[in-house]
């Protein structure tokens, strides 16, 4: 047979005594969080806290972000256009320059280079 110390025994009595009390407690604390969350509703209405300036500055930052954000984006398609039309001009180039190495082309030049040569030779002599 074991007998219980003196010790235990209040040591028992004080954890009983504090389920009790921790139920009341429990009361406590819930009332704390209902009231907690009654003046975060009222404060959050507020302009002039530390937090809502916060919250403003956030706000501003998140906003010039994305003002900028769009600037880059416009300046892109800009750019892009100007490639475009860049990569045209020199596909157009190209095309003419191959056009005009074509011997047909060559000669058809060549015989209107000699025909302004004549032209020219005429009206110097009259």
């Amino acid at each position: 047979m074991k007998f219980i110390s003196e010790e235990d025994i209040s040591r028992i009595k004080q954890k009983v005594a504090n389920g009790q009390t921790g139920a009341k407690n429990c009361d406590e604390n819930q009332r704390k969080l209902e009231l907690k969350k009654l003046s975060d509703k009222r404060v959050s209405g507020w302009t002039n806290t530390l937090e809502s300036k916060r919250n403003a500055r956030l706000k501003w930052k998140e906003e010039n972000l994305a003002r900028e954000e769009e600037k880059r984006k416009e300046i892109d398609r800009k750019e892009e256009a100007l490639r475009a039309r860049l990569n045209e001009e020199t596909i157009q180039r190209s095309k003419s320059l191959k056009y005009e190495e074509n011997e047909r082309v060559k000669m058809l030049r060549s015989q209107q280079l000699y025909t302004d040569v004549v032209e020219t030779r005429e009206q110097q002599v009259r």
